[in-house]
């Protein structure tokens, strides 16, 4: 059993759209999700489609680590979005920040610029369950549409790499009440 040819049925029965393409090397099949509009920052721009790719490590390679794992690489793609090489150094460094704090997947800049967001997910086929692949994808397509826009937003200038940290990473300290006086508004 293969783990490619358990994502379809997961994939329909979430009503996500996707596409099964050959690997560019002719080996195995990677399976496209998408188009799916881009989250800029406050609404959805239809204009920017974002993709998610999956990739089973064991279909593209003839020695694979193991008969028994896989690895199914996610990426999360996005063609139109391309940092120009004097805004790299920023919006690297932001990069870096983010993956710093994320529990789950990791961004790089391409060579040409483009900004992807990865995770791989090591499992066995048979302890394969889609409802565990649907909140993967959802966690990160959640963690993309919150902190892409503020890559963007460094690399266009519309702020600096200082304010963008200080307005991204700013972690709310708890404040608790005081307990002395909720109790009294109770009797």
């Amino acid at each position: 059993m293969s783990l490619m040819s358990l994502l379809p049925p997961v994939l329909i029965h979430a009503e996500y759209p996707y596409q099964t393409l050959p690997l560019p090397s002719g080996k195995g099949e990677q399976i496209l999700i998408g188009p799916r509009a881009y989250y800029a920052g406050g609404d959805y721009d239809k204009q920017r489609p974002i993709y998610l790719l999956l990739i089973s490590q064991n279909s593209v390679t003839d020695k694979p680590l193991s008969q028994e794992i896989d690895t199914l690489q996610m990426v999360v793609q996005h063609p139109t979005l391309q940092i120009p090489a004097p805004q790299q150094g920023n919006v690297l460094r932001l990069m870096r920040d983010f993956n710093l704090v994320l529990p789950l997947g990791r961004y790089q800049l391409t060579p040409e610029g483009e900004v992807q967001f990865r995770y791989g997910w090591m499992l066995k086929p048979e302890a394969f369950e889609g409802v565990l692949l649907l909140d993967v994808l959802d966690t990160l397509w959640f963690y993309y549409d919150q902190l892409t826009w503020r890559l963007e937003a460094v690399a266009e200038g519309l702020c600096s790499l200082a304010e963008m940290r200080e307005q991204a990473l700013q972690v709310p300290t708890p404040t608790f009440p005081d307990l002395e006086a909720a109790a009294s508004l109770l009797g």
